[in-house]
């Protein structure tokens, strides 16, 4: 990747975090390294607790899969009336369900059950086409 790539990268990463598109709640579960095994910076989505409990966990932020965590968004929001819209960013956090979908998705794995559980029946769907099921013990 070219210094000018990488530049672009890092600036699409920081602009969904920038307050002026729908992906600000998204940030919350952005998390970076700097340190030299991770320079420049590295981007990762968190999903600690999600497959598995007491589980520091997070996904990397690539240029090959940063359409998939912008997409992953935009598939939570759509399962939304209009008029639910901004009642839902308020009450659920759109962008951390979005980044929830994303970890999924990129491990081709379901959440475990607990976490399942607790996701609104509207937004299941897009989980449980994730992976095949999982024992419902698995996770402990």
């Amino acid at each position: 990747m070219s210094e000018e790539q990488k530049i672009e990268f890092i600036r699409s990463i920081l602009s969904l975090g920038d307050g002026f598109n729908d992906y600000g709640d998204l940030w919350e579960s952005i998390w970076w390294r700097t340190d030299p095994e991770y320079a420049p910076v590295t981007f990762f989505v968190n999903c600690n607790d999600v497959f598995y409990w007491a589980c520091a966990d997070c996904e990397t932020i690539t240029p090959d899969n940063l359409p998939l965590l912008i997409q992953s968004v935009k598939d939570v929001r759509s399962q939304l009336a209009p008029t639910d819209v901004n009642q839902f960013i308020e009450e659920y956090e759109c962008g951390s369900l979005g980044a929830m979908l994303f970890c999924c998705r990129v491990r081709g794995m379901r959440p475990q059950h607990p976490q399942l559980e607790h996701i609104d029946q509207k937004f299941q769907h897009l989980f449980l086409a994730c992976g095949p099921e999982r024992n419902p013990k698995d996770g402990d």
